[in-house]
């Protein structure tokens, strides 16, 4: 008789949820990637805006309207990498609640994997010791029928 495990479509459930968990992780993973790229983008942006504020000193006369936008300018990029910021930081809070929430459905996994085993040992230990136990009637109808 061919071992069937009652719990199988569970099991199914609990790996479909673990899959789902995998890809919520992903795509948090994916989300914090383009806000660090952006985060990149604008700090990389700050300091060729500093760079060029340099060099405009540095040329002797100075255009106070183009200072002041450089400056308006640097502000507005300050406010976006504050922004960046804490939006990453919400990315990194959400991907460890993700991450806690895929492992615990990884555990559902294991433990009904774990029951499906115990359970598919034990069914063929009992079949063995059927197959013996017959084994060993018809050795003893055989020598019976022998004497």
């Amino acid at each position: 008789m061919k071992f069937k495990f009652r719990l199988a479509p569970l099991l199914k459930i609990r790996e479909s949820v673990r899959a789902e968990k995998q890809v919520e992780l992903a795509q948090a993973y994916e989300a914090a990637r383009k806000v660090e790229a952006e985060l990149e983008r604008v700090q990389a942006e700050r300091l060729k805006c500093a760079e060029t504020g340099r060099e405009a000193a540095q040329k002797g006369q100075i255009n106070v309207n183009f200072l002041l936008s450089l400056r308006r300018y640097e502000n507005f990029l300050l406010n976006q990498q504050t922004q960046a910021n804490y939006q990453l930081e919400q990315i990194r809070q959400e991907i460890e609640r993700r991450h806690l929430a895929l492992m615990e459905a990884d555990r559902e996994v294991k433990v009904l994997e774990k029951l499906r085993d115990k359970m598919k040992t034990k069914h063929l230990q009992q079949e063995a010791l059927a197959e013996q136990k017959e084994m060993d009637e018809t050795a003893g109808r055989q020598k019976r029928a022998v004497s």
